[in-house]
């Protein structure tokens, strides 16, 4: 499941966007520009049916095409001319637009020029739902909702070739976005829950699922620098509830989901080039930016920048500490916190306890819910050093979770250099379920106080990413508590064994002597 990075709600724009159909991005600006195709068939019609975003969704002009289109489905962007295609399936026009912007280079305003258009039913399109512009071959492709067929065709029209989207379980391609790094095209339709990768001839490349937003209609969508710094992201807008069902909605939605990490769903590991999010001992300075102790960051390799995900004080947490962190692959975040705290919504929380978080944005303005997700009293985590401060799944469902000191659990005991294993049969206020030992930290030499396990992520290969409270010196490698060291096991349990290798050092990835209280690579 594809991590959401943030809903914006168009339907709450100053001019609003009820039923956004097309998205992309204008050149290397960093600005998205969202037409709307039955905006003016609405009671909250303003007058536009363009909107420029930046990439945190926040709307910056608005302006409209009405001379050329009043129902603009789809849009495509020539960064070799400046030019703006325009896809327009209404009865009387099934026709292509290409616009000028003009002197002032904005979309929507009164100095736009129609350059040139044709129409679609000569190559077999009676319902051209968007458009893109592909940067490898000059040509575009034409997504027809009503033959599910994707049709190549020159900037003119002429036909090159088409492909049926059924072939890979696609039906009414109302979305079409051209990934200029990949060269494949990214389709939304029906299903509404799933993301098509295809190459240009039509070969099925990935599915990507986005079902944690319950999209309605996705009708467009792009690929773009991510909102948080964390890599590319898809964007894609939501028309909602159609007009026809109900004349006086005002439902429009665009999502951002992270695209890193999608393309590669075995994510091998090693070598520090994965996304990942942390949240540090105490505050931090890095790359310029304050982030709190309360706070997840996410750090982007590409750019060796650290930036904010989760924004604690957003969530009322601005008086605790997160401990353990954990990010799911659907955006959603478990973390523990580093003492019994009042949550509002929750009541009282204990350090032993893992929440939650289900975002609908995240960065500077973080909102979602939280939920009690494994309640550690349930299951004999009910003395004080039994606070949970590292928190991982296995490819197995397990969670593993690490202590702040010695625990004791049912006959269970150990160290807080151990890693344990909870395999549940029920979760959340009535959480049952077993532990077991992961690593045993005695075995491969985690010894010393300063070695107490902090940071616990696992990979899909099974390899875990690690940090600890301070110093540390393993078999052939020594460390601070800003480092990430990996482990590769040999073997698990009661008989631990395997091998260490630096993930990512504190020196290089900005942490400096930061302690890493807890991370999560992706």
């Amino acid at each position: 499941m594809a991590r959401l990075i943030q809903t914006v709600n168009t339907s709450d724009f100053s001019s609003p966007s009820p039923d956004p159909s097309g998205i992309v991005l204008i050149g290397n600006s960093n600005i998205l520009l969202i037409s709307d195709s039955e905006v003016n068939e609405n009671p909250v019609f303003q007058g536009d049916n363009l909107y420029e975003v930046n990439l945190n969704g926040d709307l910056l002009n608005t302006g409209n095409v009405l001379e050329i289109s009043s129902e603009p489905t789809g849009l495509a962007y020539n960064p070799n001319n400046g030019n703006l295609f325009i896809s327009d399936d209404t009865d009387n026009s099934r026709r292509i637009y290409q616009v000028d912007g003009g002197n002032d280079g904005i979309f929507g305003t009164s100095d736009d020029i129609e350059v040139s258009n044709f129409r679609t039913i000569p190559f077999g399109s009676n319902d051209a739902e968007d458009v893109a512009y592909s940067t490898s071959s000059g040509n575009l492709f034409v997504s027809d909702g009503s033959s599910s067929t994707i049709y190549e065709v020159t900037t003119n029209g002429n036909l090159i070739s088409s492909f049926s989207t059924t072939n890979f379980g696609l039906s009414d391609p109302e979305g079409i976005g051209f990934d200029t790094q990949s060269g494949n095209l990214f389709i939304v339709g029906e299903p509404t829950t799933t993301v098509f990768e295809v190459a240009s001839n039509g070969t099925l490349v990935q599915t990507i699922d986005i079902s944690i937003v319950n999209p309605i209609q996705p009708a467009g969508i792009e690929i773009a620098s991510s909102s948080d710094g964390s890599g590319r992201s898809i964007y894609i807008v939501d028309r909602g509830v159609d007009e026809r069902d109900d004349p006086n909605e005002n439902d429009g939605r665009l999502y951002e989901f992270s695209l890193e990490g999608n393309d590669n769903p075995d994510n091998p590991g090693g070598g520090g080039d994965e996304v990942f999010y942390a949240t540090t001992r105490d505050s931090a300075n890095l790359n310029g930016n304050i982030f709190d102790d309360e706070d997840v960051i996410v750090y982007d390799p590409t750019t060796q920048t650290w930036s904010q995900y989760l924004d604690g004080s957003d969530l009322g947490l601005a008086a605790n500490d997160i401990d353990g962190v954990h990010v799911n692959n659907d955006g959603s975040v478990l973390f523990s916190l580093n003492q019994d705290s009042n949550i509002d919504g929750l009541g009282n929380v204990d350090d032993a306890d893992i929440l939650r978080f289900n975002p609908t944005s995240t960065g500077d303005n973080t909102t979602g819910s939280l939920e009690l997700y494994l309640d550690g009293s349930d299951v004999g985590l009910d003395s004080n050093p039994e606070d949970i401060d590292g928190i991982s799944i296995a490819s197995n469902g397990d969670i593993l979770i690490s202590t702040n000191g010695s625990y004791n659990i049912n006959g269970l005991s150990g160290e807080d250099k151990d890693i344990l294993a909870f395999a549940s049969s029920s979760l959340g206020s009535n959480t049952t379920g077993s532990f077991s030992l992961y690593v045993d930290g005695s075995d491969i030499s985690l010894s010393d106080n300063s070695e107490d396990v902090k940071g616990l992520s696992v990979l899909d290969s099974g390899e875990l990413v690690l940090s600890t409270l301070g110093n540390f010196q393993v078999e052939g490698l020594s460390g601070s508590g800003s480092d990430l060291f990996s482990f590769n096991p040999n073997s698990l349990g009661n008989n631990t064994s395997g091998s260490f290798s630096l993930f990512s050092s504190g020196a290089d990835n900005g942490l400096g002597n930061q302690v890493v209280a807890d991370i999560s690579v992706v």
